[in-house]
């Protein structure tokens, strides 16, 4: 199914001639343009000036900082610059594995228990770590 689709995407792509340089190269573009001051003016086309405290007249500009900021979110994604992490845990934060091993362990009778209590010392001896289970061998 998934193949299905990724080669129906390649063809609406090829068809309308969208390729990922020309997706990139309209991004960085975009960035530019929207970098760029641009004179505010009112509705009738008249710079727009701001007063400062000395009196002085200053020309307002202005530029669309979301657009720049979201063009290079979206550069950033395409060159793997942001990792996205997701924690995996079992009930309450517990490890995977521990949770497996401990609905494991619940269904091992006392005898069986016993034996792998037995096994895991045997484990811990021959790895030299009898005494201290903080060494490394």
């Amino acid at each position: 199914m998934r193949s299905a689709i990724a080669e129906l995407q390649e063809k609406r792509a090829k068809k309308i001639d969208v390729t990922s340089e020309y997706v990139l190269r309209t991004i960085v573009e975009t960035i530019e343009r929207c970098k760029q001051a641009e004179p505010v003016v009112d509705k009738n086309g008249v710079h727009v000036f701001d007063v400062l405290e000395s009196g002085e007249l200053r020309p307002v500009y202005k530029f669309d900082a979301r657009a720049v900021l979201k063009g290079a979110e979206l550069l950033g994604k395409h060159l793997g610059l942001f990792v996205e992490r997701r924690e995996v845990t079992g009930k309450d934060g517990a490890p995977l594995f521990q949770e497996t091993l401990s609905a494991g362990l619940r269904c091992l009778s006392d005898e069986e228990l016993n034996d792998f209590h037995r096994l895991m010392m045997k484990i811990t001896e021959c790895e030299g770590r009898a005494d201290d289970p903080h060494t490394v061998p």
